[in-house]
């Protein structure tokens, strides 16, 4: 028995001929995952539009910010002029208290680096940071542990956070890397130490006027650092962050976190530009985050396995 097609019919036959849509993919299931895909993708771009960026400050600006903490900003350009022009003064006659205190880690003979057993590993990582010499290093309460490639082969070592970085601290509670100036931050709970990287005698040293106490005008004590692809420096607790300012010690910009770097993970323990885009976020649940700096979002996460990532085994 023939049963004569309604109108109805006859336009969705012809619909689907037009466009070429398959039949399979007009089930409810489907559309109802189309229609979440399209949801969540109008959210994140909601999110994405929605971001804030940090202001960059004229120098004017940030010179006023310095001079306000007590600081002359012109010191440093001053120094600078000096040394060109060959009118070195006694550094220890400028930095008297600083010198008695740290210079003999300067010029120090420093013993060569031992190595710690590979026999144990840690459960999860209290930061990380990648240095200007390529490496990346990780730190977990008192060890900092080394991975590198040579020879195209990869190499892992660790050590005492306090020989890796003499006159370091002995634990760290974040670590970031001023990829501009090459200078690695650790910081101790309100304690700022920050290293350069000696080439030469390939090993850390302390670099001067450090370490010093976090400026008081940072109401909190930081749980996360990185350097953000605009490349300002941050400190982070929570939701409340502020643009930083290694060398003269002081915040420059404060603000939330959801208003300008949605989607980071509370987790976060360090950052990894890959690209002035996208960034290798690291989370204390031992997991990287694929962090699309302009969509706001993040793309892929996988786990990573401590022992693998590290070089270590437990006995």
């Amino acid at each position: 028995m023939l049963v004569k097609p309604t109108c109805e019919t006859i336009l969705f036959v012809l619909w689907v001929c037009l466009t070429g849509v398959s039949v399979e993919n007009l089930s409810p299931e489907r559309n109802r995952k189309q229609e979440e895909k399209l949801h969540t993708a109008a959210i994140n771009e909601t999110i994405a539009n929605a971001a804030k960026t940090v202001p960059r400050l004229t120098r004017a600006e940030k010179y006023a910010i310095i001079v306000k903490s007590g600081q002359d900003p012109y010191e440093r350009m001053r120094q600078r002029s000096e040394r060109k022009k060959g009118n070195r003064k006694s550094r220890q006659l400028e930095e008297g208290f600083w010198m008695h205190k740290h210079g003999k880690l300067l010029n120090a003979t420093l013993p060569p680096l031992l190595a710690l057993p590979i026999s144990t590993c840690p459960h999860r990582f209290d930061a990380i940071t990648r240095a200007h010499n390529g490496r990346t290093y990780v730190f977990s309460r008192d060890r900092v542990y080394e991975v590198w490639r040579y020879d195209n082969l990869q190499q892992k070592a660790s050590y005492f956070i306090n020989e890796m970085f003499p006159g370091g601290p002995r634990t760290v509670s974040v670590a970031y890397t001023n990829m501009r100036s090459g200078v690695t931050i650790l910081i101790e709970q309100t304690n700022v130490y920050r290293f350069r990287w000696n080439r030469d005698k390939k090993r850390f040293k302390l670099a001067r006027k450090s370490p010093q106490q976090l400026s008081k005008d940072i109401s909190f004590i930081p749980r996360i650092a990185f350097q953000w692809v605009d490349d300002n420096q941050i400190l982070m607790e929570e939701n409340d962050f502020v643009v930083y300012d290694a060398y003269w010690n002081a915040p420059t910009f404060k603000g939330s976190k959801d208003d300008y770097f949605p989607n980071l993970s509370s987790e976060m323990i360090g950052i990894i530009v890959k690209t002035r885009q996208l960034l290798l976020v690291y989370t204390a649940s031992n997991t990287i985050q694929v962090y699309d700096a302009k969509k706001r979002r993040v793309l892929l996460e996988y786990p990573i396995e401590a022992n693998k990532f590290v070089g270590c085994f437990n006995e």
